[in-house]
């Protein structure tokens, strides 16, 4: 069986990405390309409550556009 070449791409929700933050465990996390366009419009801070709730020693770290931080 041959599998196609999708063209398909997908932006993770905010469920989906605090999933994805769990079962990847990372030390800080950093919510990108949300708002962009109104089809993923999300809200970063939910995001950060999701992610306490399920990956407790997880940082999300927002940052506003154009802003930089230090890891």
């Amino acid at each position: 069986m041959r599998l196609k070449k999708s063209r398909i791409w997908k932006t993770m929700d905010i469920h989906q990405a605090a999933l994805a933050t769990k079962l990847l465990k990372p030390r800080n996390v950093i919510p990108m390309h949300y708002d962009t366009f109104p089809v993923i419009e999300a809200n970063p801070e939910k995001f950060k409550h999701l992610v306490s709730e399920i990956s407790p020693d997880t940082k999300v770290i927002i940052l506003k556009p154009g802003e930089s931080t230090e890891i």
